[in-house]
């Protein structure tokens, strides 16, 4: 059976560490090294740990350099084959590491992940199902977990946290793991861990994880020499973001001048559809409508604009429909023009949008 190393990184978290030493200790398999490093709190955080020290296999408190430092020093404690990260708020679902376990013996990896819950603060959870698929899109997108990844020993001891990123650091891990050729196996069953989703974060966190996920993506599509459609559709909104920052003073007004007035209609329900709902708005226009081929996203909203399936909706305002989905922007584009709407005219990629979008800033034609 493999030794698994649970690493929980830990700064005045009294309020909620106990419970996640408590789902380490109480599993159903007994192959465990728990291992808590504590960047020196002030509160009753090292008075918990100190009730479990029998349970622990190493723990310290001392300062640190942020989070993915911490993380560093942890794994340099690890002597198990499997090294995993659980949150001091985080918790494991009873049985998870006996799944780990059997996922182990029945498919040789080296990074195993699984699902995941997401819990609000209302304490209601919604199961995160991720698959193979996923790990395919981490060139450009972020959808495993990293509390429900495991990877071998051996192997994260080469790609050790880069402390440039403060937020980051994880993903573009997985990222080079990726890129490296390293074998990724899904675990299954059931959700493996419950991670907390924090009802209170600000617009801010939100801009500077976006921010932090794309230097990953710009960096290593560079190194690793990535000139997929979906790197070279982020490069063009990175660009879209960099104007904007550089020349605030006279984008924005030349932005309102474009689109100031003018309606739109999204086709891609994802995280580039919600930011670009923001950014319209931002600058006068209307959004009236988010298409999704996901018959599962009918009815929900993005940005407080209603989802419709492309078959309810009816072009009646000669708006402008922006496709805000890259990996499907072929097929999107296929399915308008059969519907009689012009490429170029009548609806836009983003990429191209944005390409336009950028020579009217700065040439006005």
């Amino acid at each position: 059976m493999p030794k698994i190393s649970i690493i929980t990184v830990c700064y005045n978290s009294a309020a909620t560490i106990e419970k996640t030493i408590n789902s380490v200790i109480s599993q159903d398999y007994s192959n465990v090294e728990y291992i808590i490093i504590d960047g020196n709190s002030s509160d009753e955080t090292q008075n918990i740990i100190r009730k479990y020290e029998d349970k622990i296999a190493y723990w310290v408190s001392e300062p640190d350099k942020g989070i993915y430092d911490a993380m560093n020093k942890g794994m340099q404690h690890a002597t198990g084959d499997l090294i995993e990260f659980l949150n001091s708020d985080d918790w494991f679902e009873d049985g998870a590491l006996k799944n780990v376990a059997d996922a182990w013996h029945r498919e040789k990896a080296d990074v195993y992940f699984g699902d995941y819950y997401f819990v609000f603060v209302d304490g209601t959870r919604e199961h995160k199902h991720v698959s193979m698929g996923d790990c395919e899109k981490l060139p450009y997108e972020m959808k495993l977990n990293h509390q429900a990844i495991f990877i071998k020993r051996d192997v994260i001891l080469r790609y050790p946290f880069n402390l440039a990123y403060r937020i980051a650091a994880d993903y573009d891990q997985l990222q080079r793991l990726y890129y490296e050729k390293a074998a990724f196996a899904y675990i299954g069953g059931a959700p493996l861990v419950c991670f907390m989703k924090d009802g209170g974060i600000t617009d801010s966190q939100v801009n500077r994880t976006k921010t932090e996920d794309l230097r990953v993506i710009r960096k290593n599509a560079r190194m690793y020499n990535n000139s997929s459609p979906e790197i070279c559709a982020i490069r063009w909104h990175l660009l879209q973001l960099i104007v904007i920052s550089l020349w605030e003073n006279r984008v924005c007004p030349s932005i309102k001048k474009c689109v100031n007035g003018k309606s739109f209609v999204l086709f891609g329900a994802g995280e580039v559809g919600r930011g670009v709902i923001g950014f319209l708005r931002t600058h006068g226009a209307n959004v009236i409508a988010v298409l999704d081929n996901d018959k599962n996203k009918n009815g929900m909203l993005l940005g407080n604009v209603r989802i419709t399936h492309p078959s309810f909706y009816q072009r009646k305002y000669g708006e402008i429909v922006l496709i805000t989905n890259y990996r499907y922007q072929n097929e999107i584009r296929t399915q308008l023009m059969e519907r009689g709407l012009v490429d170029g005219k009548d609806f836009y990629s983003y990429e191209m949008w944005v390409k336009w979008l950028i020579r009217m800033i700065f040439w006005g034609s």
